[in-house]
């Protein structure tokens, strides 16, 4: 139950939770996910709403079965920045999106997500580089699936 898990593992499912329905809001504007049988550039935001609500559950579950009267618990502050720090990353996805186009904003999300989950490992070196390569990996995967593959056009941003 909700009522056996540790103060900050709620507040970090009910912080997710809040930005995953801002982040639904914002993709019910974009419209479905396919039109006329072929994806629409809202397909992306839906299977990113699946997932992060997939983290939830899978969170809430895991968080469960963990004490509430632990000693060992960390701060608040502590556990929830992390998921925090993810949400205001895709936060500013979103805006950059619009603003400064597919890729810029791409290589933006997947570069400070890498961040986020590698960092914490021993060898900061190693975390750059790989995040680096994820941030150009990831963007040209969606670029080749969307633009190649289904001819859907993915938006330059209005700088340029």
């Amino acid at each position: 139950m909700l009522v056996t898990m540790r103060r900050s593992d709620k507040y970090t499912i009910l912080i997710i939770l809040f930005f995953t329905l801002i982040y639904i809001v914002g993709a019910i504007d974009l419209g479905a996910p396919f039109d006329e049988g072929e994806p629409s550039l809202s397909l992306f935001p839906w299977i990113t709403i699946f997932a992060m609500v997939v983290g939830v559950i899978g969170f809430f579950f895991e968080s469960r079965g963990k004490s509430s009267s632990g000693a060992s618990e960390k701060p608040v502050f502590s556990s929830v920045i992390k998921p925090f720090l993810g949400c205001l990353v895709l936060a500013l996805f979103i805006f950059l999106f619009f603003v400064v186009g597919y890729w810029l904003s791409s290589v933006f999300l997947c570069f400070f997500t890498a961040i986020l989950f590698e960092y914490e490992s021993s060898n900061k070196k190693k975390a750059v580089i790989i995040a680096a390569l994820v941030s150009v990996l990831v963007p040209t995967i969606g670029y080749l699936f969307y633009q190649r593959l289904f001819h859907i056009r993915l938006p330059e941003g209005i700088l340029w």
